[in-house]
């Protein structure tokens, strides 16, 4: 709720700049000179961060037509990397209670909306967008290193996390990266986002932004990520976007 509320605050006060500003708009009389954008970049949001694709067609000097495809991993608010005290050093980290690893790819839809244009060669033209569109999570097992007690020599082994059985003392580290994803579930939802973004490029053909907005996800069905705490089912995150890329012509 809190996340919800600091968002609609933004949006009521750039609401405001707007009706404040808009009679000084340049967008009056000017010609479109570009027709698309390609530009992609590093999204950073309060549950984790992933990477994202943009391609942008002008439908006149205020407005564009987006499609994108993002991918971002999610993770549990209450993530602590920990390590065992009773095992020798050099042993991996890993996150205590952690059932599984979930990667959210989102192929995405929508339009941004300039607000205010550059006035100047080294200006910000600031926009707003609005996205929307499919979500598929990937749900991936976690697997650990665990002491085995009962094996020859107290040898360890690879297992998938269980709660009921892998004490935090009998967890060496964790396992590789890429062990079960054969077993992942795919879970598919929908997802909505709302932001502004910030175009600081000096140069007219080049795209240099920074984004900021809320992002909502909706999945058919509560993801388990931690042993110990509720699953979800919807996630509500703030998240900040640099984006790198070229404008063309034709």
């Amino acid at each position: 709720m809190r996340v919800l509320l600091t968002f609609i605050s933004i949006s009521l006060l750039f609401g405001s700049l707007k009706a404040h500003a808009q009679d000084s708009s340049p967008s009056t009389g000017i010609k479109t000179i570009f027709k698309k954008e390609y530009y992609g970049g590093i999204v950073l949001h309060t549950q984790g961060l992933g990477l994202n694709f943009r391609a942008s067609k002008f439908l006149n000097v205020d407005l564009r037509r987006i499609l994108g495809l993002e991918m971002v991993n999610i993770k549990h608010a209450k993530e602590f990397k920990s390590y065992n005290p009773y095992v020798a050093s050099g042993n991996k980290s890993f996150v205590y209670g952690k059932k599984n690893s979930v990667l959210s790819l989102r192929p995405t839809f929508g339009r941004e909306m300039v607000m205010f244009h550059k006035l100047a060669k080294r200006g910000v033209q600031i926009s707003r967008v609005w996205m929307a569109g499919p979500a598929l999570a990937f749900v991936k097992p976690v697997y650990l290193v665990v002491y085995n007690p009962n094996g020859e020599g107290g040898r360890t082994s690879l297992e998938r996390y269980d709660e009921l059985k892998h004490r935090f003392d009998l967890i060496e580290g964790r396992g590789p990266m890429l062990k079960g994803i054969e077993e992942s579930e795919l879970v598919p939802g929908v997802h909505l986002k709302y932001g502004f973004n910030f175009e600081y490029a000096p140069e007219a053909e080049t795209v240099r932004s920074f984004e900021v907005g809320m992002n909502f996800d909706a999945y058919y069905k509560p993801i388990s990520i931690m042993a110990f705490e509720n699953d979800q089912q919807f996630f509500v995150t703030l998240y900040a976007n640099f984006f790198f890329g070229k404008k063309y012509l034709h």
